[in-house]
């Protein structure tokens, strides 16, 4: 066996990181929510969920992009006379 055999299966010499872990929806929302409170700090957010700081930053931006687009009016629902033709289609 030669020694870069060897080393095919080691592991990096700097830190680690965390196994993915997926939030549900509400929980993102509540860490959202206070943030906006400024109840807590992106930091604590991270170490209360267990996981890294980047992924609440992610779920903030991507709150506040949401928000952006729903008060542009990007959501609206178009709703037809129930006995339209185009109704039944």
């Amino acid at each position: 066996m030669t020694s870069a055999s060897k080393d095919a299966g080691a592991v990096p010499a700097g830190p680690t990181r965390r196994a993915k872990k997926l939030l549900a929806p509400s929980v993102k929302y509540e860490i959202f929510l206070q943030l906006v409170r400024g109840e807590t700090t992106i930091n604590a957010a991270a170490d209360t969920a267990g996981v890294d700081r980047s992924t609440i930053m992610k779920l903030r931006q991507v709150a506040k992009e949401g928000a952006r687009h729903a008060s542009r009016g990007g959501c609206q629902l178009r709703l037809r006379p129930v006995g339209s033709r185009e109704a039944l289609r």
